[in-house]
């Protein structure tokens, strides 16, 4: 469960029932699904930024202009990974990736986003329970798009000092 209050937006999944969308206050209540097929010139994604930003600040601004170079419609900021998740299930955002999170930050959207048919992996692509570290999730044929423009910054990484970290 992901609350949005100030949205009016619960969202809801169990493993293996798929994930629901209610608006309390309007009495709505929706199946998720993730869009898709989404090409990346009408991908609006999003990330975040750690609250240690010195650990990856360059990194992910790189990935930033790289996505923008690569013509996404848009990269968005809203603060938080959970809801960020549950956007990408709704077809809100198309795609999402963020450098140095919790398992706090991810259990619960990352089910949500999967129960809505949404790819969610580590930044290697390699498909984890509860995703930390970093996570990308998009819908499956945006996803290995959006990992490889990923993959150049974290090999920089993995060869830095702040990379070290990383890992």
């Amino acid at each position: 469960m992901v609350l949005a209050p100030y949205l009016d937006e619960l969202y809801l999944a169990a493993a293996g029932q798929g994930a629901r969308l209610e608006r309390p206050g309007h009495g709505l209540s929706r199946s998720l699904e993730v869009r898709g097929p989404v090409a990346l010139e009408q991908a609006l994604l999003a990330t975040g930024f750690p609250y240690v930003r010195n650990e990856t600040v360059d990194h992910n601004t790189r990935l930033v202009g790289d996505f923008l170079k690569a013509r996404c419609h848009g990269v968005r900021r809203a603060g938080s990974a959970a809801i960020d998740l549950c956007h990408v299930a709704a077809g809100k955002l198309d795609g999402y990736w963020e450098w140095r999170l919790r398992p706090w930050d991810t259990a619960a959207g990352a089910l949500i986003a999967r129960e809505a048919g949404a790819l969610v992996t580590d930044f290697h692509g390699t498909e984890v329970m509860i995703p930390t570290d970093h996570v990308l999730a998009a819908a499956p044929g945006l996803h290995p798009v959006m990992k490889d423009i990923i993959g150049p910054v974290l090999a920089a990484a993995a060869n830095s000092k702040e990379g070290d970290h990383e890992q």
